[in-house]
């Protein structure tokens, strides 16, 4: 056994040739191919005292000669993967009825019994690969192992309520309430009956005359819902919003889908996803949602309901299917 970690050119030479007739092989799948790449990276440092320091070089090596070549999917990260891959896997227990994104999540699940349920499962249920983690951190959460199952995506609380409830604020003039719109909008009405509102919370409608204004006392719930109209989707968990406040005020916002995570765009699942929102969204000229505290990036938070070639706010809120959860359930998203 050699002691060194050099990389001897001749022998660089015939690895990266065998993999390079493996790469334009056509007849041979990529999961064979990505595993007989790990292979000959495993045999190449099994030859050396310091295997892993080798392997380490030799990976280097080959990243940056096969992205050369190729472009894309010989970072090396991926390389590590695929020399992992051929360890644990026997070349006859591989199939491409399991693509590379979920051989590459089980290499995250250290039991073989558990790995093999699960890929099981992946053949069976068509299991995406956020399907897939979703079941592996939610095993990994309640410790408790469910693989035997079928998929159940998680599910998110979700409240239903009714348009044009508002907070109110004190000021000086009687007959007067500041309406509190969300978003930091304000908003001073004129009303006769300012004294009977005494919870802080109104229900307000809009006529010829001015507004209707009603006590809403124990309507918290019903905070923050709105009608609102799609200025484009972004991802299949942001998009921008115009947003009705009541009271003519409107204001366009970037809103984040609350309780998920897509995958991002760039890559295969996050145009999927991308796509599934769009197609989703495509004959909604009005959408309801429910608005939630901004996030870390300063996006508010967001529920969104809908339904096709709909107006109807309200009936959209109360009625419509939810899409936050329709994700979870196409597992196209993570819940985050």
């Amino acid at each position: 056994m050699a002691n060194n970690s050099s990389i001897d050119s001749n022998e660089y030479g015939q690895i990266l040739g065998t993999i390079t007739s493996l790469c334009e092989n056509s007849k041979i799948s990529a999961i064979s191919i990505y595993w007989q790449i790990g292979k000959h990276i495993s045999e190449a440092a099994g030859r050396y005292s310091g295997k892993n320091e080798y392997a380490s070089h030799l990976i280097r090596k080959l990243s940056e000669d096969l992205s050369a070549q190729y472009g894309r999917g010989f970072s090396a990260t991926n390389l590590k993967n695929m020399r992992a891959f051929s360890r644990q896997w026997a070349h006859d227990k591989i199939t491409p009825q399991i693509d590379w994104s979920n051989y590459v999540t089980l290499l995250t699940v250290e039991n073989p019994k558990q790995r093999n349920i699960l890929e099981q499962r992946i053949i069976r249920e068509s299991l995406t690969n956020y399907q897939l983690r979703s079941i592996i951190e939610a095993e990994r959460v309640s410790g408790i192992h469910t693989s035997a199952q079928g998929y159940t995506a998680p599910q998110l609380a979700v409240t239903r309520g009714s348009l044009y409830t508002y907070k109110t604020a004190a000021v000086p003039q009687s007959g007067t309430l500041a309406v509190d719109c969300g978003f930091s909008i304000y908003r001073t009405i004129h009303v006769k009956n300012s004294g009977a509102i005494q919870s802080g919370l109104v229900q307000t409608g809009k006529k010829a005359s001015g507004y209707t204004v009603l006590d809403a006392a124990g309507s918290e719930h019903n905070l923050y819902f709105y009608r609102a109209y799609i200025h484009n989707i972004i991802d299949a968990d942001t998009i921008h919003a115009v947003i009705d406040c009541g009271f003519d005020t409107t204001v366009r916002l970037k809103l984040r889908l609350r309780g998920i995570d897509a995958p991002e765009l760039g890559t295969a699942e996050g145009e999927r996803a991308a796509a599934y929102v769009k197609k989703r969204l495509a004959r909604c000229p009005v959408i309801g949602i429910k608005t939630w505290k901004n996030d870390k990036y300063g996006r508010y938070l967001a529920d969104i309901f809908y339904l096709a070639d709909e107006t109807d706010a309200q009936g959209i809120i109360s009625r419509g299917a939810y899409l936050n959860q329709e994700l979870l359930d196409a597992g196209l998203a993570l819940k985050a």
